[in-house]
């Protein structure tokens, strides 16, 4: 789960830093990863920056089959 949350952080620094660029930018990546034990673990997400802001959504389903959405934005506004 730390691989996870560091790959969310960098995705929202990512986003930010294409922000303030003309254009929109968009991203998508998933896998699917396999525990010591063989538990599997499936991971969706993607992003879009444009005009300032940036959208992003996450699907995480655990080995138990229990599933973990998250979505989230950001503006980002000139000083």
């Amino acid at each position: 789960m730390t691989r996870l949350l560091s790959l969310t952080a960098l995705g929202v620094v990512l986003s930010m830093s294409v922000a303030g660029h003309a254009g929109a930018v968009e991203w998508r990546r998933g896998g699917t990863f396999v525990g010591p034990r063989g538990a599997t673990m499936t991971r969706q997400g993607s992003a879009s920056c444009a005009n300032g802001s940036c959208a992003s959504s996450r699907t995480v389903t655990g080995p138990g089959g229990t599933t973990y959405m998250r979505n989230g934005s950001v503006t980002v506004t000139p000083n």
